[in-house]
């Protein structure tokens, strides 16, 4: 597929998109929201991607909505975000999002819609929705306290102030904090180990997780199934299991 404003890149069971306006540091528009979200339903129906991974070009990950649509344009960029963002919360394959620089406002929406966050050391995050006289339209109000805390979640919000990638990290809202020039093999790395468990197992737990995060803990527990052989891979891992053939991982450090 050809797009504008994204750039989508298959290779090795891995789907890599980026947000690719450089010039106005990856902010979100009409087209990105579109095009981002027609990219994920090729992706959905190609049985070949183990997993997604969404960046920026340039020196940021994405500035959020593009403000210069004015109040019309930025109506209708927000009304098809949700539908995207949401698109990327469900899709049946892991999400990482590899944060290269300013990850601003929508731009954090972005990440938190994704299931992993890995970031480069100069990666700053930062919500301005009270600098702009805006609300969050795209999960922020709801994403960012179930991640980092009610308390802190209202001091990002309320003070509108920058934070590092790692004080993102200590916060819980980055997973891995890498220097600049180690994130693309940071990324790989995490795909790698993704892509060598069961790709079954890995989707439905991911939907678990999603299902259980908005429920309370008694009814999130009985989404879980009842057997323990749940997917078509299973007893054949298990056997390899038994049998010392499947590899093992060093513990991260």
């Amino acid at each position: 597929m050809s797009f504008q404003t994204i750039n989508v890149q298959k290779k090795n069971s891995v789907a890599r998109i980026t947000l690719n306006r450089p010039q106005a540091m990856n902010a979100i528009n009409l087209d990105v929201v579109t095009e981002l979200r027609e990219a994920l339903l090729d992706i959905k129906k190609d049985d070949g991607i183990r997993v997604v991974v969404i960046t920026g070009a340039g020196k940021a990950f994405c500035a959020g909505a593009d403000l210069k649509a004015g109040p019309e344009g930025v109506g209708k960029i927000v009304s098809q975000g949700k539908k995207t963002y949401q698109a990327i919360e469900d899709l049946d394959r892991p999400v990482i999002a590899a944060v290269n620089g300013y990850c601003i406002t929508g731009g954090m929406e972005l990440a938190m819609s994704c299931d992993i966050i890995i970031a480069s050391e100069n990666a700053i995050f930062w919500d301005t929705h009270g600098r702009v006289g805006a609300v969050p339209g795209w999960g922020g109000s709801q994403r960012l306290p179930r991640i980092v805390g009610i308390m802190k979640a209202k001091e990002m919000f309320f003070a509108s102030e920058p934070i590092t990638a790692r004080e993102a990290e200590r916060l819980g809202l980055v997973n891995h904090v890498v220097p600049a020039e180690q994130l693309d093999a940071a990324v790989q790395e995490m795909s790698d180990k993704i892509i060598a468990n069961s790709g079954a197992a890995v989707a439905w737990m991911k939907s678990l997780v999603n299902q259980g995060s908005r429920l309370n803990l008694d009814a999130a527990l009985r989404l879980e199934p009842d057997m323990e052989i749940a997917t078509p891979d299973a007893p054949e891992r298990m056997r390899a299991f038994r049998e010392g053939r499947l590899p093992k991982p060093s513990p991260r450090r």
